[in-house]
């Protein structure tokens, strides 16, 4: 056939053979296709203008030949226009393309339902300019089979829902579903096969945001990998790798089995981590945790018997903060006086943290299970009531594991009732502050464990209430909740569209209008930097979506000279468009700071000295105090290297034989069991 205009109907195709050879196509009215293969050359394709749609109907779409042809153009929204728009249906194929389903300038609507798209170097890709475009993607029941190295879905900018027992399956593949600028919806269904299965880059203004997995199984290399500030994942099964939550974060992690770990980093806000399975795995912690709180997890580990198989990790851990610089006071249902219900099975594991403060695991003391090794800043605290609101068996079995046709629904959102919530929260937290400013020492502890319970559980409300933000939530009560929300949803999400539409100038502007903190605003500098450049790059004629290698490794330095949250819309931005991933180091790499490091409490009365041509550190008194201390050094193992009673009225040497490398210092008041700790690293 001829080049072609299709209007609606396309009788002649509905008649036409099987395997009819195509030419290129451009649909511009309402068009449906049934019953039909069609065969395409190398470098053909079907273009959707923004007034087009198709619908195909158990109709194949495919190569003529040996070598793959384009695939679908859909073309973004106009003025008078929604934009294209493709719906995949009823048995219905897209194979062996370039590009499946692309759309540069956004879309209307991607629909694949009870259908496949088969060997697509990239199945669907919405968003590659330098416009903010906007879109649905909705896979219902259907499956997208990847080869090795090719891509399921991209989206910058388009929401992606993927559901009812939906399949993305790689073989060795690159990347399942990798996003930016959107919210991305996963329930029912299985992604697997994939090096990266989903990798979740920050989110943008209101119902463009957040990571929402719901009894799903995710298998991979790299199974997770969130940088959004909203994260709830439930029931689902993840297999393979480590899970990793990047950046400040409102997260609800729900009776999930988890065969690989579960690693936060500087989560800073409200992260619910109840009712896991940990399958010879554990959780690592860094950097702030103040508002995280475990409870009614399993970690199953065994070591060496003939039902292990692979050996659990060979420090035995159950929670890793070797990193964690702050944590929560206390893991349990605090409010209720119920203990955490956190428990091993089979192999006794240890919890072990190096933050500037004590946590404590409040476990039930008779059930032996529910008692844990604690190392360092980690302590346990004994309540007489065990946690009757634990049920262990919600998570989804290990073994043969698939999503049913008949999905599970999630609660249907109560507005009302969170709310309400809400506010009593909030005034059992203006309560608790008046009691703080007029408490006791003794009483001091308890009344802060309280505070951080009730602003764990404000933020968990947050959550809810921002994950079901959805068009059908009124303006009032979406300003309500995102008025209660952190900052950084609204200031980066407005950041991060002026960034993608290369308005740099707007986009300083309005940085530079906010008044941040110092760690956020040496971010910013540091995203100023990448700024400047880029500027300087189209001036001199460059486009930003085809920068040499050599202007690529110069963006690159900047994303990883702080992973900070807003560099991370420079992170975001090299992932969506170059496939460059640039994530934080796997451990705190305190070399970069000064020779001794410690928190700025002054170590309970004595301060950290390091004198040149001396083979000591010294610990030396600041005060005339008379207590009597303990001095423990741990390396990074968690291994006791030293272990000594101190008083004020000397000055002790930390001996510089431990050898190089970094360890962590803690010095507990034997009269009144406060403690701190420091990190120190000897060069």
């Amino acid at each position: 056939m001829s080049n072609s205009v299709l209007t609606k109907g396309i009788k002649n195709l509905e008649k036409a053979p099987t395997a009819c050879s195509m030419a290129n196509i451009t649909i511009s009215t309402p068009t449906t296709w049934a019953n039909q293969t069609l065969t395409f050359a190398p470098g053909e394709r079907i273009t959707i203008t923004s007034t087009g749609s198709l619908t195909l109907i158990n109709t194949t779409l495919t190569k003529s030949g040996s070598a793959k042809w384009h695939g679908i153009v859909l073309e973004g929204p106009s003025s008078s226009s929604p934009g294209g728009s493709i719906i995949v249906t009823t048995g219905s194929k897209i194979d062996h393309a370039q590009n499946g389903i692309h759309a540069p300038n956004g879309c209307n609507q991607v629909r694949l339902m009870n259908s496949e798209m088969n060997s697509n170097s990239t199945a669907i890709a919405i968003g590659s300019t330098s416009n903010l475009v906007k879109g649905n993607i909705f896979i219902f029941n259907s499956v997208i089979n990847s080869d090795p190295n090719q891509v399921g879905i991209i989206s910058n900018g388009a929401n992606i829902t993927v559901t009812n027992k939906s399949k993305l399956i790689g073989i060795v593949s690159t990347l399942g579903i990798s996003s930016l600028n959107n919210k991305l919806t996963i329930s029912n269904s299985i992604i697997k096969g994939y090096k990266k299965c989903i990798n979740k880059e920050i989110g943008g203004l209101r119902n463009n945001r957040g990571l929402f997995i719901f009894h799903s199984l995710i298998s991979g290399i790299e199974p997770i990998t969130n940088m959004d500030a909203l994260v709830d994942v439930k029931q689902s099964l993840i297999i393979n790798g480590i899970t990793r939550n990047f950046g400040v974060s409102k997260g609800n992690w729900h009776a999930n089995t988890f065969a690989g770990d579960l690693w936060l980093r500087n989560s800073t806000l409200s992260q619910s981590i109840v009712e896991n399975y940990f399958n010879k795995s554990y959780i690592i912690l860094q950097t702030n945790q103040k508002l995280t709180n475990a409870t009614c997890n399993t970690w199953y580990c065994s070591f060496g018997s003939s039902e292990s198989g692979q050996p659990c990790n060979p420090n035995k851990l159950a929670v890793d903060g070797l990193s964690a610089t702050i944590t929560k006071l206390s893991w349990g249902q605090d409010l209720e006086e119920l203990a955490s219900g956190n428990k091993w099975l089979i192999e006794k594991l240890t919890m072990r943290s190096a933050a500037s403060n004590e946590i404590k695991n409040v476990h039930y003391l008779p059930d032996q299970n529910q008692v844990f090794n604690y190392q360092m800043q980690f302590e346990a605290k004994d309540y007489f009531h065990p946690n009757t609101l634990c049920n262990y068996n919600l998570h989804p079995s290990l073994e043969d594991f698939e999503p049913t046709l008949n999905s599970i629904d999630e609660p249907v959102y109560d507005e009302i009732a969170n709310n309400q919530n809400w506010i009593s929260l909030h005034q059992e937290m203006e309560d608790v502050i008046i009691l703080i400013s007029n408490a006791s020492p003794e009483e001091l502890l308890s009344l802060q464990i309280k505070l951080e319970s009730i602003q764990h559980l404000m933020g968990q409300s947050v959550l809810l209430a921002l994950k079901n933000e959805d068009e059908t939530m009124s303006q009032t009560n979406y300003n309500l909740w995102i008025s209660r929300a952190d900052p950084l949803l609204e200031r980066r999400g407005q950041a991060l569209e002026l960034f993608i539409n290369e308005s740099f100038v707007d986009l300083t502007t309005y940085l530079n209008s906010i008044s941040f903190n110092s760690v956020d605003q040496a971010d910013v500098n540091i995203l100023f930097n990448a700024i400047n450049w880029m500027i300087e790059a189209k001036a001199d004629g460059k486009n930003l979506l085809n920068l040499t290698l050599s202007d690529l490794e110069n963006l690159t330095n900047f994303a990883s000279s702080s992973f900070g949250e807003y560099t991370a819309i420079l992170r975001g931005w090299l992932a969506i468009n170059y496939q460059i991933y640039v994530y934080p180091p796997e451990s705190i790499n305190l070399e970069t700071e000064k020779e001794i490091y410690y928190s700025e409490t002054s170590l309970l009365g004595f301060e950290l000295v390091s004198q040149n041509n001396s083979n000591c550190i010294f610990l030396k008194s600041i005060t005339s105090n008379n207590s009597n201390y303990k001095l423990e050094v741990y390396d990074l193992n968690g291994s006791e290297r030293i272990s000594k009673h101190i008083t004020l009225k000397n000055s002790v040497c930390i001996e510089h034989g431990l050898s190089t490398g970094i360890y962590i210092l803690r010095i507990k008041d034997l009269n009144t069991s406060v403690s701190n700790s420091a990190k120190i690293i000897i060069k």
